[in-house]
């Protein structure tokens, strides 16, 4: 008796939409996608759908894959999947790092840098495809770091015209600011301890007013910030500063980073129930 052909059909794998775009741009990156991870990408995605997030997004990157040519390839590109791309394809290493700064889960799970010559270039540039009264930034960071240098994990600066989330050596504190002058009342953050998981600095949609998010519950005072983007793409384990990294991180491993338009506290709420979920499946959340 012949097999019936519905029976020689794969299965309908579930997988999301964006999900099986991102594989596809890890397999054309050299890279792979175990099944695991996939499934954690796609249950990743239909979060933020169900939270209607995801037009917040201008790059995502989670930081995962099987190797480092994969832990380069973001999940988000632009605000919708059809939209071309914002900023490089790749995340560009420079340094470089190598496939020894990078695991995929566990512990020591996401990439690590090592303060003085490796980080990632988006390419993304705020002041060409941004608001500066709508806007975010964030990271999701392991490990712990000397508070008392100045060191960033994620932007782009110059004299009045700070975006970023890291920390000064002016008190130790763990601050952020968006388009913000460099005033301390634009810098705002959880204080001097350095915090873990899923970092926030975000402006309400449509206000100057910023606010810090550590795993998103609010930290400190909101504060309106009070200058303009750079004009120039934002770094990550480093901040394009006027037109040349600095300022680099080294101990913190990082295991996610976005860049997108300005969430108000329940946006953040939602955001971080879905990254903890997920970096939950990789077995590497704090």
């Amino acid at each position: 008796m012949p097999m019936n052909p519905r029976l020689l059909r794969p299965l309908a794998s579930g997988v999301h939409p964006e999900a099986a775009i991102w594989r596809n741009n890890v397999i054309a990156n050299s890279g792979s996608v175990s099944g695991s991870t996939l499934k954690a990408v796609s249950d990743f995605c239909r979060r933020i759908d169900a939270a209607g997030l995801r037009s917040k997004f201008y790059r995502l990157n989670l930081f995962c894959g099987t190797d480092l040519n994969a832990c380069l390839v973001p999940l988000y590109r632009n605000t919708t999947a059809a939209g071309s791309v914002l900023g490089n394809s790749t995340d560009t290493n420079n340094g470089p790092f190598v496939s020894g700064d990078y695991a995929e889960t566990g512990a020591n799970g996401g990439l690590i840098g090592n303060g003085s010559s490796k980080y990632l270039a988006t390419g993304f540039n705020p002041s060409t495809s941004a608001s500066n009264d709508s806007f975010h930034l964030s990271v999701y960071a392991s490990g712990t770091e000397n508070t008392g240098t100045t060191r960033a994990l994620i932007g782009s600066f110059a004299t009045n015209q700070e975006t970023y989330i890291g920390h000064l050596n002016n008190g130790g504190s763990q601050t952020g600011s968006i388009a913000g002058s460099n005033a301390s009342a634009n810098r705002i953050g959880p204080g001097a301890t350095f915090q873990q998981g899923l970092l926030t600095i975000a402006t309400g949609v449509g206000s100057r007013a910023g606010q810090f998010y550590v795993n998103g519950s609010t930290s400190g005072s909101s504060s309106t910030m009070a200058g303009s983007f750079l004009n120039g793409a934002i770094h990550v384990f480093a901040v394009n500063n006027n037109g040349t990294p600095g300022f680099y991180t080294s101990a913190p491993r990082l295991r996610a980073y976005s860049i997108g338009l300005g969430m108000t506290g329940a946006d953040v709420s939602a955001f971080n129930t879905a990254m903890q979920s997920f970096q939950t499946a990789l077995t590497r959340n704090v």
